[in-house]
């Protein structure tokens, strides 16, 4: 029975001890994949039983990146919108944005091969994605996004400074 026991403790050891704490082998992707995925909030609007769409909110401004020139004064956020129905998809706009209370109108929005895409791990060919820039606001900690369509509805997020 001491064999046994002595035996577990020895092999489990020897498995600990191997292990690295740090993953040396990590590709700069990877890394900015797993900060943007740190950075991004997802949202499900339903009515009633069925979904009217997904969104995906990144806070650019939280990832450590060099596709784009971040502007110290700028928050900056990635809009990924799935709409699950075709006939809607054509209609879709966004009616408004508000970053911190404040309406915005540097809304762009993003062609497939555009790089800023890159950033993000999770983007599909069926999505909407839209550029959000608006002026950092420094009298608060952290920064709230509301986006409202007619479609969709109206949904309001809140990232924390990292």
């Amino acid at each position: 029975m001491k064999f046994k026991i002595l035996s577990i403790l020895i092999i489990s050891f020897l498995f600990i001890g191997c292990s690295q704490k740090i993953n040396d082998y990590a590709k700069p992707t990877d890394l900015l994949h797993e900060q943007a995925l740190t950075a991004t909030q997802k949202v499900i609007i339903k009515k009633i039983d069925s979904v009217k769409a997904y969104l995906t909110v990144t806070h650019i401004n939280q990832i450590e990146q060099n596709k784009i020139q971040l502007d110290e004064e700028t928050e900056i956020f990635l809009l990924g919108i799935y709409i699950p129905t075709e006939d809607k998809k054509k209609d879709f706009f966004i009616s408004t944005v508000k970053v911190n209370g404040i309406e915005q109108s540097s809304i762009a929005l993003l062609k497939s091969d555009d790089p800023i895409l890159d950033i993000i791990s999770f983007k599909n060919p069926w999505s909407i994605y839209i550029l959000v820039e608006a002026p950092k606001d420094f009298t608060k900690n952290g920064v709230t996004i509301e986006i409202s369509s007619e479609d969709i509805g109206s949904v309001k997020l809140s990232f924390h400074d990292s």
